[in-house]
């Protein structure tokens, strides 16, 4: 176990025990910098400012697949980032949240079924 901030350590642990490469991982995490309901995903990179996704580069590379869900609203601009990021979602979103996890569980099986492809979406 680790904080969020570290998890590359657990990553290249686990990736180096059962022999996966970057390439074969996917990693799913909230972006700020995206508009809620907007989902992305994208083949290798660079972190966009995710300190999670800055570890896993750091001990494992840039190669891993992932998708992205913005989280964005207009309420960032009046709190902390991590305040923001560590706070419950409003009613409205909520409910939008339905049609995202469709979106998200979409990606994650093209993954599984090695047809995953870079691209941007608004789930809801």
């Amino acid at each position: 176990t680790t904080y969020y901030n570290n998890v590359g350590e657990s990553y290249q642990a686990l990736s180096q025990f059962y022999q996966i490469a970057a390439s074969n991982t996917l990693i799913v995490a909230d972006e700020l910098a995206l508009p809620f309901g907007t989902v992305r995903t994208r083949e290798g990179g660079s972190a966009a400012g995710n300190n999670g996704i800055k570890s896993i580069i750091a001990h494992h590379g840039e190669a891993t697949k992932r998708i992205r869900i913005g989280i964005w609203n207009q309420l960032v601009a009046e709190r902390d980032a991590a305040d923001f990021v560590l706070s419950a979602f409003s009613a409205e979103e909520r409910e939008r949240l339905p049609t995202i996890e469709e979106k998200v569980l979409e990606y994650i099986e093209a993954f599984c079924d090695d047809t995953f492809e870079a691209t941007t979406h608004q789930a809801a």
